[in-house]
């Protein structure tokens, strides 16, 4: 166990890839200019910016103490919280739910943010969270289980990036410095899991990578990088002596010396080496290692982590990939050099993983920010506001339910720049609600008196009334529609190819970039709704090039035009179409490109929308495939609803969902970073425990 610095971080690897030979350098250093120093956001959605929680108002302004004064030898993030390594050789958790009370004599932990492992005295591996056997059909478990096979170990890292449909990656030092690193089966010639020796590594202290790309801290304080894509053998970082801590950061490494000086190599196609700029290299899985000249950062630190470094003079600064708001909070553009993250007042130890971030205050509180974990579906977060449901939709972080009292309440976020998070379930105000349609932008509803209302920026609309004697409503991606007995009517038109073949209903963006009779369609101030085809419909959607929706139990679609209309053969009893899939009135599903597909299985009752989902007439979830055969199975996943009566949100790589219950709970579960889980903004910084208690 390397004993030169305070270990508080966690390796990660990135799995960024861009076409090769595309080589770009997005922002330069303002200063060149004579201008202020200012970050290149990778996209526009910086705009939205949302003021974290105020920070410990009490915190002392001294100099921050040895991080020995607070019992923590080290730190690392874990699950929805962190662990910590003390002093004694115990470990404690906070915010994790895990049980490691049992584990002592650690010298070392090692975390991937999902799985953490602590490794004993004795060269032992145990591991709990999501992989506790490191293994890709482990079962999770928040008790530390011994990893089979796994010994003569002193210092272990995990790759953070690891793919959720193979084993966990890692690398492992053993007490004699050997390095031993599991393969990288994103390329090259590994063909298995299994760990390699790493060919002319010099006794090491740690090592972060794969057995094709990585760097270790060298007993002589070097640092020595491997790269199998470029040699045959490693080279010695040049210029860097005396380093005290080594962090691996999406495919950049940063160095702390004895001195304080921080440097950095590697991949920059996050700002990850904090020069002021931004460089997309062909390959940021493939950077020139090890370089020429590495480069110091304009500070010096007293702790480091993956871009986070505690300065010398007590102050947390943060730099690298911001999408999720993983290092400042409450911005989500990349930061190209070092900045306050106004999150932690006098931070004492960091961790950090690439989608999340955890300090220790002077006072012991341990705050956390980031991309959230996941709350688990076998125990959702039931809303305490929302308890008399009958109905949920929902499009990107917006969520709404319909409530018997014919209320909507709405939760998540607007994709409007000015939109910001609703912390808890937000009325509309509105009564005698019967449904709702959901968008990224806006929600609207139809009401008993046959009023379609809307609330929304790209609607443009605060609850007016848009149509009336309306029978149906809908959202055909950002196209709001009304039907009546008499037509369908849309806020943008019909758009029909020169090749006589119709592009469907076309969604307001893009009908103001088609031409129609050669000119570009404006969406008006205020939306405008058009005849877009016969009445009686409902539940449009698009199946291949064409637009479809059911109509007198049948399903229909356009053919050209909106007055060239044809049914599908064989369709009788259709009650919902949704994401190319009909349900009929028997609870079963058949395809929608092809009503011969029929789904066999249980009985469904209502269609998710999102990647082949739906609800069955016994509450549970299931997934389907329209290809031959077709098949339902339940969510292995989502096993353990078994009362629901609807369901939103996305599919297999989702950020959250919700059901009603049949008691009308709705629950939610997932990531829900932009309060989609109805618990507000959840990448803002949060205390998840403090040492004294």
């Amino acid at each position: 166990m390397y004993s030169g610095g305070d270990r508080s971080y966690v390796g990660s690897v990135a799995s960024h890839r861009l076409p090769a030979g595309l080589v770009i350098v997005l922002a330069v250093g303002a200063t060149a200019c004579g201008a202020p120093a200012a970050s290149a956001p990778r996209s526009d959605a910086s705009a939205r910016v949302t003021s974290p929680p105020p920070p410990n108002p009490s915190a002392s302004a001294e100099p921050p103490p040895v991080v020995g004064e607070l019992g923590i030898a080290q730190l690392v993030v874990s699950g929805a919280g962190a662990c910590a390594r003390m002093l004694d050789g115990r470990v404690r958790c906070f915010g994790t739910g895990a049980k490691v009370d049992a584990l002592a004599d650690v010298v070392d932990l090692a975390s991937d943010g999902d799985t953490t492992c602590a490794v004993l005295r004795a060269g032992t591996v145990h591991c709990w969270g999501m992989r506790p056997g490191l293994r890709r059909d482990d079962k999770p478990s928040a008790t530390p289980r011994q990893v089979q096979g796994l010994t003569d170990v002193a210092d272990m890292e995990l790759d953070y990036n690891g793919s959720p449909f193979s084993d966990s990656r890692w690398c492992a030092v053993s007490p004699s410095g050997s390095v031993r690193c599991t393969c990288n089966l994103g390329g090259g010639s590994c063909k298995s899991t299994d760990p390699v020796a790493i060919a002319g590594a010099p006794p090491s202290v740690r090592a972060f990578g794969t057995t094709e790309i990585g760097c270790a801290l060298t007993r002589d304080k070097k640092v020595w990088c491997w790269n199998t894509h470029e040699s045959k053998s490693g080279r010695v970082v040049p210029k860097l002596t005396g380093i005290e801590e080594l962090v691996e950061y999406d495919v950049a490494w940063c160095a702390r010396a004895d001195d304080g000086q921080v440097f950095c190599f590697g991949s920059n196609h996050a700002g990850q080496l904090g020069r002021g700029y931004i460089t997309v290299t062909g390959d940021p899985d493939d950077p020139p290692t090890p370089p020429d000249t590495p480069m110091p950062l304009d500070l010096r630190a007293s702790a480091l982590a993956p871009g986070l470094v505690i300065t010398t003079s007590g102050e947390l600064r943060v730099w690298g990939e911001n999408d999720e708001g993983q290092r400042k909070p409450g911005r989500t553009n990349d930061l190209d050099r070092p900045v306050d993250p106004d999150a932690v007042v006098n931070a004492r130890v960091v961790a950090a993983t690439s989608d999340r971030a955890c300090a220790v205050d002077d006072r012991g509180q341990v705050w956390c920010w980031g991309l959230p974990a996941p709350v688990s579906p076998d125990k959702p977060h039931d809303l305490p506001d929302v308890k008399d449901a009958i109905a949920i939709e929902s499009a990107k972080h917006q969520v709404c339910a319909l409530r018997k009292s014919g209320d909507v309440v709405c939760w998540g976020r607007l994709l409007d720049a000015s939109a910001e998070t609703i912390t808890e379930p937000k009325s509309l105000g509105v009564t005698g609600a019967v449904e709702i349609a959901v968008s990224p932008w806006s929600t609207c509803v139809r009401t008993r008196d046959r009023r379609a209302r809307c609330w929304g920026g790209r609607l443009e609309s605060s609850g007016e009334a848009l149509a009336e004697s309306v029978d149906a409503i809908g959202f055909l991606g950002e196209t709001f529609c009304v039907s009546d007995a008499k037509a369908t009517r849309c806020t943008s038109p019909i758009v029909t190819s020169g090749a006589g073949r119709s592009s469907a209903l076309m969604s307001d963006l893009e009908t103001r970039v088609l031409p129609l009779s050669g000119n570009p369609t404006p969406r008006p101030e205020l939306p405008a709704l058009q005849a877009a085809g016969p009445g009686g419909s409902h539940s449009w959607a698009r199946v291949g090039r064409e637009t479809c929706f059911v109509r007198n139990k049948g399903v229909q679609c356009f053919a050209g035009n909106k007055d060239n209309v044809s049914p599908k053969a064989g369709v009788t009893n259709a009650i919902e179409l949704t994401d190319g899939t009909i349900l009929l009135g028997d609870g079963a599903l058949v395809s929608a490109a092809d009503p011969s597909v029929r789904v066999t299985g249980p009985a469904m009752r209502a269609l998710v929308g999102q990647d082949q989902l739906a609800v069955g007439k016994d509450g549970a979830i299931y997934t389907y495939s329209l290809r031959s055969p077709a098949k339902l199975t339940k969510r292995p996943d989502l096993a353990s609803i078994t009362d629901a009566i609807d369901m939103a949100g996305t599919g297999f790589d989702s950020s959250f969902g919700c059901v009603v219950r049949s008691s009308g709970q709705v629950s939610c579960w997932g990531r829900g970073a932009d309060g989609e889980l109805g618990l507000g903004n959840r990448r803002l910084p949060r205390v998840v425990g403090t040492l004294g208690e």
